[in-house]
């Protein structure tokens, strides 16, 4: 994997073990405003299942995201605005499975047959189609209106260029209350094992755990507030909770266009064994970051990269140039990473 910066500027990845972060960027200047940290203890449950107090630090990942899809928790909020989840094997389990829930589907999408692919079988989707995602919240449930603003000025100048200069085969958008947790993944899974490339972007709140993650839109309400569980993880473009029987090979760019979104490239570049092999980018920040500078690096990084003037490179370098200076300190500049090698749209 390759990680690249313009102007060789050099970013460091902060992680925190026990804590969650929601960050929104404000409209009008350079800012970022913290609705809360999410605090997680699950010690108990681990201890349940053999962990001790000196092993605890090795927990797999995704045994993490197990437990916090198992159980129906609220967090308790504290005085200083934080959120607080403590996990017991007495906890209220979660009545449904969000992934493949039957109560939930999105556009009379099936998920049935066609979406399960091998790499030791003959691909079934169309070669040399390439397909578009782009999921956009800027309206959460709860929280004050107007939310992103100006990130819907961002999705509007994305959306617009590509059903009009691209050259995708398929596209599909989706904004607020249509980007819950299952359809994001449905959408995701669905169009991989139809096209043989697959962009993504991703567009709203992060949050900032072990393991990072978009807020969805059912991942953040007025009542409970931050509810991480419901929250989509790069460990969902795996495999995550399905016997890796689906196949997300053919992801090939990715924005991840909200707080530490850089941080998907990992699973996002690597998504496991498939039948497309190609080179994958993946392009976001590091840290926090912002709407003005989302804004201004879109306007640009859009004609690029979606009239293949430019390949995603080039076109990344046009939008960190344009908003290089709406970055203010703690937050990050977006970085670039590829597996194989820049990527064309075309």
């Amino acid at each position: 994997m390759r990680l690249k910066m313009c102007c060789l500027t050099l970013v460091s990845i902060l992680l925190i073990s026990s804590a969650v972060t929601l960050v929104q960027g404000q409209i009008g200047n350079n800012t970022t405003q913290k609705i809360g940290t999410i605090h997680v203890d699950a010690s108990a449950v681990l201890k349940e299942l053999g962990y001790t107090d000196k092993n605890m630090s090795a927990v797999p990942e995704k045994l993490m995201l197990q437990i916090l899809r198992s159980y129906n928790v609220q967090g308790e909020r504290k005085a200083n605005g934080d959120y607080y989840f403590t996990y017991t094997p007495n906890s209220t389990r979660s009545s449904t499975n969000i992934i493949g829930s039957e109560s939930v589907v999105p556009y009379n999408l099936s998920l049935s047959g066609s979406t399960t692919k091998n790499a030791s079988v003959s691909p079934n989707y169309m070669y040399n189609q390439k397909a578009c995602l782009v999921f956009a919240i800027w309206d959460y449930q709860g929280v004050n209106a107007p939310d992103l603003p100006q990130l819907q000025d961002s999705y509007n100048v994305v959306t617009n260029y590509i059903s009009t200069h691209s050259s995708y085969n398929y596209w599909h958008f989706m904004t607020n209350d249509q980007c819950t947790y299952y359809n994001i993944w449905a959408w995701i899974t669905w169009a991989c094992a139809t096209y043989e490339s697959v962009d993504v972007i991703w567009m709203g709140h992060g949050v900032q755990w072990t393991y990072d993650a978009f807020v969805t839109y059912d991942g953040y309400d007025d009542t409970w507030g931050v509810q991480p569980w419901k929250c989509f993880f790069s460990m969902d473009m795996t495999g995550y909770g399905n016997g890796y029987q689906y196949d997300y090979s053919p992801l090939r760019l990715g924005i991840g266009d909200f707080c530490w979104g850089g941080n998907f490239r990992g699973d996002f570049e690597f998504p496991g064994t498939g039948s497309a092999s190609h080179n994958r980018v993946f392009i976001g920040p590091n840290l926090e970051s912002n709407t003005g500078y989302s804004y201004d690096f879109l306007t640009q990084w859009t004609p690029s990269y979606y009239s293949d003037n430019y390949n995603s490179y080039s076109s990344y370098c046009n939008g960190y140039n344009n908003a290089i200076n709406d970055v203010p300190q703690g937050q990050s500049a977006y970085t670039y990473s590829d597996v194989g090698g820049d990527v064309w749209c075309r």
